[in-house]
């Protein structure tokens, strides 16, 4: 930027070849001894002051208008970009769909609908797709149908050709079942391999799953399915009849999982275990006299029946012995059992021998025979007291005493 020139040399007007609204404030000198203009610098016609021109970019033209001029600056010439930019921003607003970064993306988004196991509703949450148009604007996300057709399918199949044929190199290959049941009551069936792969590496996959509607030849078609014919089979399933019938049907090598039968014998020798928890938790005020009965009863319980397994046995009595140990000694005992007799819930004393209920029975009688005996004795003190005036005065080797108080009511008792 120049200082401006002589008042008397005059801005002659800029071509009509430049159209933007600033030369509206701009102007040029002309050469001296030629008639034509000299372009290399811009005049301000308000200062006279010469702002080197580059040519195209009017930038400067307009940061000088706005620094000392900015009354003469109108909504047009406010701009900061030219019209013809900001079609070109128009034009690119969107990727194409064919277009590798907009695939790229819409794969992701398949990636985190199957690998957090979305619905293919998210595609239509605001939220979702706000974050999406923050992270690139120029994304246009396809429809719901489009991942439920399209997208997703693909992906399952590619994923699903290279499970394949990794597992076609093991030489066998073991399958695990599960079967559960969904909050709308319906049994499906999840099937997972396991093999070694040639670098002994272990790995398990899962293959599919299904809802159990024929569930006899469900197996064989998840062998025909991916393939394992030749692989020698083995399967392991949980202790479901349904799947021992599956299994059979398809002459497998068949194994019932240990960690399931495990878990159906624990559930079933710890049953009064988890009622006698279950009515702990729902008192809202438990009390001691509850200890005695629910004690009695899992004792009872944890007896072995002749049709307990090993197994069983071998839980009930290690509860049992367990038990045992609590509240043995007598004191314990007589506190125990004094409180369940005052309950009325428990007062009958069912858990108990006729000798001890007796013995209890006995014991809450005396102690109540005893309570009252000293109820008595203190009314009766109360009543036979003589009166006491404030009035007396009791003699001493040195004369008269102070006088005394009046009893109050609270010391006689």
């Amino acid at each position: 930027m120049e200082g401006g020139e002589s008042s008397a040399q005059i801005i002659k007007n800029a071509p009509s070849v430049l159209k933007a609204d600033i030369w509206t404030h701009y102007g040029f000198y002309e050469l001296k001894g030629k008639n034509e203009l000299d372009k290399s610098h811009a005049v301000c016609k308000v200062c006279h002051t010469k702002i080197k021109y580059l040519g195209v970019n009017t930038t400067f033209l307009r940061n000088h208008l706005s620094r000392f001029h900015c009354e003469k600056l109108t909504p047009a010439t406010k701009k900061t970009a030219d019209p013809a930019q900001r079609r070109i921003d128009e034009t690119l607003s969107t990727f194409p769909p064919n277009s590798e970064k907009a695939k790229k993306i819409t794969q992701s988004v398949a990636a985190f609908i199957a690998k957090d196991l979305r619905p293919y509703s998210v595609v239509e949450n605001a939220g979702f797709r706000h974050l999406l148009k923050k992270l690139e604007p120029r994304y246009k996300l396809p429809s719901r149908s489009h991942f439920t057709e399209n997208v997703i399918p693909a992906l399952y199949n590619g994923t699903k050709a290279q499970v394949m044929a990794s597992m076609i190199q093991a030489k066998r290959v073991a399958i695990t079942c599960d079967a559960w049941t969904c909050v709308a009551t319906e049994s499906y069936l999840t099937v997972t391999a396991h093999y070694f792969s040639e670098d002994w590496q272990f790995l398990s996959h899962v293959l599919q799953t299904r809802a159990v509607y024929e569930s006899q030849q469900l197996l064989s078609r998840v062998v025909e399915e991916w393939k394992l014919s030749d692989k020698d089979v083995v399967l392991v399933t949980d202790n479901a009849s349904n799947i021992i019938t599956a299994a059979e049907f398809g002459k497998f090598p068949h194994v019932k999982c240990f960690a399931h039968t495990l878990n159906l014998a624990s559930q079933r020798a710890l049953k009064p275990m988890k009622d006698a928890t279950t009515l702990m938790s729902e008192e809202s005020n438990p009390t001691v006299s509850l200890i005695a009965p629910i004690n009695a009863q899992l004792f009872q319980d944890m007896t072995g029946t002749i049709g307990d397994s090993p197994m069983i046995h071998a839980i009930k009595n290690a509860i049992k012995t367990d038990l045992l140990k609590m509240y043995n000694s007598e004191a314990e005992k007589k506190i125990l059992h004094t409180a369940s007799a005052l309950d009325p819930r428990f007062k009958g004393l069912p858990f108990l021998t006729v000798e001890e209920r007796l013995e209890v029975y006995r014991g809450v009688t005396e102690e109540a025979a005893s309570l009252e005996n000293e109820r008595t004795l203190r009314r009766t003190e109360v009543t036979e007291a003589p009166e006491v005036t404030g009035t007396l005065e009791e003699e001493t080797p040195d004369g008269p005493s102070a006088p005394k108080r009046k009893a109050s009511s609270s010391s006689l008792l």
